[in-house]
């Protein structure tokens, strides 16, 4: 830098950071050891679903045995997990452990103030969360039944409301369309976090219904910096997009009214 003479002090506009020889091969990094602490991540996920309906999910999550006091004796580990639609909050502790955060649903907090009978009564009770933040990954239970109605999976994006509340989920969702030119055929698009909302209309080759938009505040804030967002449904599951086009959110819902565990035969 010495050598090199500029009219005015350059300014740093980009910083690239990446694991490789060089920036056309860069390669994601492994999770280092150390940031492992006893908990778990989310390698890839499958969204597993049979003729255009969601059954559920398969994750492949790693671990470590990792201790600050043992370094030497670091291993990995990798499993696939799978949770699906009709499983039981004790089917998804025995296959995921235990959440990071459990949060009923805000639009149900002014039950604080009903009668007794009202309280306990199982239609009043609030659906509720299974926050699982290492993976990128909300599991929604039905209040009553006590088993899972809902899937919803972050991409962590910047300037998304919850930004850095997640860690991405690396999700793989198909979507399937008829094909064109061979009749009887099928087309498929895989969707990932890095797919964007104007491939995935492409695809589909129909009108979208207008969105829904959602426009998110804090219980301190009246507004959101960061703008609305514009919510999509296709099939059964709804597309939250931010204005640049990404993909903030998936949300995967069970459109059977009754639901049965399909874990027993997996």
């Amino acid at each position: 830098m010495n050598a090199l003479h500029f009219p005015t002090s350059p300014v740093l506009s980009k910083l690239l950071i990446y694991s490789g020889i060089s920036l056309s091969r860069a390669e994601t990094a492994s999770i280092p050891a150390v940031c492992f602490e006893e908990n778990y991540f989310l390698d890839s996920a499958q969204v597993i679903r049979e003729q255009s309906k969601t059954q559920g999910i398969s994750l492949r999550i790693q671990y470590s045995s990792y201790r600050s006091n043992k370094p030497y004796e670091d291993k990995r580990f990798s499993e696939e997990k799978k949770v699906f639609f009709g499983d039981t909050c004790q089917d998804v502790l025995s296959t995921l452990g235990s959440p990071m955060k459990i949060y009923y649903k805000s639009d149900d907090r002014m039950k604080i103030h009903s009668t007794s009978e009202e309280k306990y009564n199982p239609s009043n009770q609030s659906d509720y969360f299974y926050n699982y933040i290492t993976l990128g990954l909300d599991i929604l239970f039905d209040a009553v039944t006590n088993t899972v109605k809902k899937l919803i999976l972050h991409t962590n994006y910047p300037g998304h409301y919850n930004f850095n509340s997640y860690y991405r989920c690396h999700f793989e969702i198909p979507l399937f369309r008829t094909d064109p030119i061979n009749t009887g055929e099928f087309e498929r698009m895989l969707i990932t976090p890095f797919s964007k909302w104007e491939e995935v209309q492409e695809f589909l080759e129909q009108p979208v219904d207008r969105p829904a938009v959602l426009n998110r505040c804090s219980s301190t804030n009246t507004s959101n910096p960061f703008g609305a967002t514009f919510c999509y449904g296709v099939e059964d599951m709804i597309f939250e997009v931010m204005q640049n086009g990404h993909i903030a959110c998936v949300t995967v819902y069970n459109t059977s009214e009754s639901s049965s565990s399909s874990s027993s035969s997996s």
